[in-house]
């Protein structure tokens, strides 16, 4: 169910660029920098898209659409304070997501450090079951483990650019010779630092399995040292043994089983380090095309200056030297030995027929969709006659009058939404919503307590 959600909901929770992602981007930006304050506007808002559209040449967004899109997740209204929003957390925790991705926090600090804070046993450390689960119980463990994983995917992300860097010195037309080996050095020492890293790493690591394996066999020392037992407080005792080295075993277990796949991980970017070393050899080949393509230069220099002379104010070759011929290389067709020169034949018309079954029942949803509509705005313009007269309407008494006569669970949710949609943003109308549940019982459904009344002037007028 939950993926499905996700399926169902994704462009909800992650937005594109131009329907609010830009825009949770921006105002978080602004926050950041004291440009506007933590509960915004809607002046703010509205400025900030005005801003972004200038800035990437995009007509101005629809305000309306874009808040109701992230209305869901992203953008919340404070309580008691009409017209002004604040980010959610979640939209916090994203942009910080997409921040970290960009420029890791553990791009710089050795990875053997980390091995070493999180996953290091001292000598007498666990007493009982309870100090080892409490150190290296899965639920407390995996803020470690994220470390973990984080540092490896910034380090995999710096080899990545590691490469790039070669790769773009190595086609590089400005850089001399000189130039191009000191680069290469520079990105090298750092293939050289991180695989030295990575090794300390992996020692660091094996000695910590070492030692959680010994203290996980301390736990079944204590059941083989313990006889056998005779009354109900030693068979209480000894079953309390066996517990204490299932969970010891199951904590050994886990951290095996990630540290196989932070090993994997390690493999990968050794692979890459070792990878690296093969764009030495595009140096080395660089360099010798280079060469050869000087003397080539050089050559075609001496010919021409051995075979042209200075006649009459201009440069006058000799009959020997070939002025008119084009340097040119035979083209070969291996494969395939001979071609195909079908002319395409047109397509034949398909006469599809008339399927008046299909036809009227389309008809009919169509109908039923646009009798729907009218009903909905129908109690919508009889609701908001209501509110004009000075009544209050409680949302879900509301929504249960217009489910008792229509029967239909849907039209009576869709005009409760058209209902609140119309009056929340509306100035002649106050919603009021309330953090308790409301039962909708004939529908077996929950709805917040949701008070909507007319504003005095509005009553007035």
């Amino acid at each position: 169910m939950i993926n499905e959600e996700l399926y169902h909901q994704y462009d909800l929770l992650l937005p594109s660029r131009y329907e609010g992602g830009f825009l949770v981007l921006a105002l978080h930006e602004k926050i950041s920098r004291k440009q506007i304050p933590e509960y915004f506007t809607d002046s703010d808002i509205r400025v900030t898209l005005e801003e972004l559209a200038a800035r990437f040449n995009q007509s101005v967004w629809q305000t309306d659409r874009i808040m109701k899109t992230l209305n869901y997740f992203f953008i919340k209204n404070v309580p008691d304070q009409f017209g002004k929003y604040y980010l959610s957390d979640y939209a916090r925790r994203v942009v910080k997501l997409i921040e970290n991705k960009l420029e890791n926090p553990y791009k710089n600090y050795p990875l053997r450090e980390t091995f070493q804070k999180y996953f290091t046993i001292r000598t007498g450390e666990f007493k009982t079951i309870h100090d080892l689960e409490i150190r290296f119980g899965r639920d407390f463990v995996s803020p470690y483990k994220n470390v973990i994983e984080n540092h490896l995917d910034g380090l995999q992300d710096e080899l990545q650019e590691a490469h790039h860097k070669l790769s773009d010195i190595l086609i590089s037309e400005q850089l001399t010779a000189i130039q191009m080996v000191h680069q290469f050095v520079l990105v090298f020492n750092r293939f050289g630092e991180r695989a030295e890293d990575i090794g300390n790493a992996i020692h660091t690591k094996d000695r910590f399995l070492v030692n959680l394996h010994e203290e996980t066999d301390k736990f079944y020392q204590y059941i083989m040292e313990s006889q056998t037992p005779e009354n109900d407080e030693e068979i209480e005792q000894i079953n309390k043994l066996r517990a204490d080295w299932a969970i010891a075993s199951e904590i050994y277990n886990d951290l095996s089983s990630f540290f196989e796949s932070v090993d994997q991980k390690l493999a990968l970017i050794h692979k890459q380090i070792l990878y690296a070393t093969e764009k030495l050899l595009e140096l080395q080949e660089n360099f010798s095309t280079r060469s050869n393509f000087r003397l080539a230069i050089k050559r075609i220099l001496n010919k021409t200056l051995d075979q042209a002379a200075y006649e009459k104010g201009d440069v006058a070759f000799s009959a020997a030297f070939p002025l008119k011929n084009i340097p040119n290389d035979k083209v070969q067709f291996f494969y395939p030995d001979y071609y195909f020169f079908i002319v395409q034949k047109a397509g034949q018309l398909i006469e599809i027929l008339r399927d008046e079954a299909y036809e009227q029942e389309q008809k009919q949803i169509i109908e039923n969709q646009s009798r729907q509509a009218e009903i909905i705005n129908e109690w919508l313009l009889s609701a908001l006659d209501e509110l004009a007269a000075g009544k209050e309407i409680l949302l879900d008494h509301w929504i249960n009058r217009v489910y008792s006569s229509e029967n239909s669970i849907d039209l009576a949710l869709y005009a409760g939404f058209e209902l609140v949609q119309r009056t929340v943003n509306e100035k002649d109308y106050q919603v009021d919503i309330q953090n308790s549940l409301e039962t909708l019982t004939d529908m077996k459904l929950q709805l917040w307590k949701i008070r909507i009344t007319s504003r005095p002037s509005a009553t007035l007028s």
